[in-house]
């Protein structure tokens, strides 16, 4: 714009059918005032007296229906008088059809052509809700939620241009550990330099400006799709998506405030669960998953405990030949038997008889053992790392 120096907005079709619904809307208050100034009009045949004298009849009339005779206590107007007049006088209702319904349509197409050129905006945002339904919330705004996000679009890349440039500007001029982040490589082929930035090592310079959405995200449906991703990385081994842009995602959809300093917090763990049991004993091997981990854990710490308690009281044992059995088992000297097998007949003949000295002292330390809780609290495990192991 040769005028303004800042070019045109696009809201600048619009300004028109602007005004031009402003002055229509005047227009129709200034009709219906004028309409409501005068409802009837009456002819006298005569000079100027009969006037005078026939606006003297409507003056007491107007003063004796009204409030009635002195001694009344009506206040309101008599309804429903009757008119007497001679020949001489003729009173006739003026038409006082306001023409409200072309009025309205007319408006209303006003008030569309305004709203494209606005940018493509819907009537019920622009004063009239009643047009307003269920299609027009979800299926037929689309191309208005289309341009409010392509506008969406150009700021997010200025600004991201803008702070490229600043991050630029740090490399070539800022301080030594900035510049040792990446490096500034100049093409001056064409008529103007073009500058490009390359980082050293796994520095990552690139810059993405993102503003919150237009609508409310569904955060269920969110929820479910970001589900879907991680359940299909896991069943197929690779990755779909990167954590970083996962747990941006997440964190927009959740309206959590300050999404890039958590990330960053995210990134320097490796995306990693703080505090998880499964990452509290060191990084798992390359073909362990997470809930083999888990669950090697949990067996080995009640392997452990079941030894020591059975280690502890051992002494109760009426047989020695048991007692070096059961210690070479915990040793892992002999091989578990198959439980639910029938041991060979020699075993059979050798095995000592149980007393029930042995009976109670097993049930009295099997009241003694610790509940699944406690167990699980020792060995720093949540009742929810068992079910998903």
């Amino acid at each position: 714009n040769p005028l303004g120096g800042r070019g045109l907005t696009h809201l600048n079709p619009g300004i028109p059918w602007v005004k031009a619904l402003k002055g229509f809307a005047e227009d129709r208050v200034t009709l219906t005032a004028a309409l409501a100034t005068f409802a009837f009009k009456q002819k006298v045949r005569g000079n100027w007296v009969a006037l005078q004298k026939l606006l003297d009849q409507w003056g007491r009339y107007e003063t004796e229906k009204r409030y009635g005779p002195p001694g009344d206590s009506r206040e309101r107007r008599q309804a429903a008088n009757t008119l007497i007049e001679n020949e001489a006088s003729t009173l006739e209702q003026l038409k006082t059809d306001s023409g409200s319904s072309n009025a309205y349509l007319d408006m209303r197409m006003l008030r569309q052509m305004a709203g494209l050129g606005l940018g493509h905006i819907f009537e019920h945002y622009l004063g009239d809700p009643s047009t307003g339904n269920l299609a027009t919330a979800t299926a037929m705004e689309l191309p208005m939620l289309k341009l409010f996000e392509f506008e969406q679009q150009v700021w997010e890349d200025v600004i991201g241009d803008l702070v490229t440039f600043v991050v630029l500007q740090g490399l070539r001029y800022g301080p030594r550990e900035v510049r040792a982040l990446g490096r500034v490589a100049v093409d001056r082929a064409g008529g103007s330099p073009l500058w490009v930035v390359e980082p050293k090592g796994d520095v990552d310079l690139t810059v993405t400006a993102s503003l919150p959405p237009i609508v409310q995200s569904d955060v269920a449906v969110w929820a479910n799709a970001l589900s879907s991703i991680a359940q299909a990385e896991v069943m197929t081994g690779q990755q779909i998506v990167p954590p970083e842009q996962k747990a941006i995602t997440a964190l927009h959809v959740l309206g959590v405030d300050d999404v890039g300093a958590l990330v960053d917090a995210m990134k320097e763990r490796g995306f990693e669960m703080a505090n998880h049991p499964a990452n509290a004993g060191g990084q798992t091997p390359d073909n362990q998953t997470p809930e083999d981990a888990v669950e090697e854990r949990l067996v080995a710490a009640v392997r452990e405990r079941y030894r020591a308690r059975k280690a502890a009281h051992v002494k109760h044992f009426t047989s020695d030949a048991r007692e070096k059995k059961l210690r070479a088992a915990d040793a892992g000297d002999e091989p578990p038997r198959d439980v639910g097998k029938k041991p060979p007949k020699e075993d059979i003949e050798h095995v000592d008889p149980i007393t029930r000295e042995e009976v109670e002292d097993y049930f009295d330390w099997f009241a003694r053992m610790p509940t699944l809780e406690d167990l699980l609290d020792e060995t720093g495990l949540t009742i929810d790392d068992v079910d998903e192991s």
